[in-house]
């Protein structure tokens, strides 16, 4: 695997809902390049989970570096990468 993969493992406080939502756009679906759309809506549908949970889960991922945001299209869907290795460490 790759270096974030394996330090979301043992972060503490991840919880099962973020694990799921990282694990369903891991590459292949996300790249580690090319920003591709992620909308709400469509993972929540696919994963069967509320799209607070899944809006929940982005947030805290793209904070602490798993995921990163490259902006919004015209519609306000998000432009997502994941991060092959976290550049920064947030404070406890």
């Amino acid at each position: 695997m790759y270096p974030a993969y394996e330090q979301l493992a043992l972060e503490i406080g991840r919880g099962f809902a973020r694990w799921r939502v990282y694990m369903h756009l891991k590459p292949p679906r996300l790249h580690f390049t090319q920003p591709r759309e992620v909308k709400v809506w469509a993972v929540a549908s696919e994963l069967q989970m509320s799209p607070r949970k899944v809006r929940d889960a982005l947030d805290w991922l793209t904070e602490r570096g798993f995921l990163a945001e490259h902006g919004r299209d015209s519609r306000g869907v998000r432009r997502l990468t994941v991060e092959y290795e976290r550049e920064h460490l947030p404070a406890a």
